[in-house]
């Protein structure tokens, strides 16, 4: 987070969410992320080590890294996976 090494429960939730149509069940993203943003949108004064982050914003950061993800994902031929018809 500008420049910063940070881990949050907002982008690993955003992260997942981002490739969750696209990888089989059980398996999980690796990524990193390099986000910059308005230092005023995030409070980095959350932890001590200053290890994680507070978005102003939080919805907003999500559907940013959301859509960001699915559209690069596309961008390389990665497409959703069809799901399975559900039964009621």
């Amino acid at each position: 987070m500008n420049g910063r090494p940070v881990r949050d429960k907002l982008l690993t939730g955003a992260l997942r969410a981002g490739y969750m149509d696209v990888l089989a069940g059980g398996r999980h993203p690796a990524a990193v992320l390099f986000i910059t943003c308005d230092p005023h949108q995030v409070d980095v004064n959350v932890h001590p080590a200053k290890a994680e982050v507070r978005f102003r914003e939080p919805d907003i950061a999500r559907g940013l890294v959301v859509s960001t993800l699915r559209h690069a994902l596309a961008g390389r031929g990665i497409v959703p996976r069809p799901r399975a018809a559900r039964r009621f």
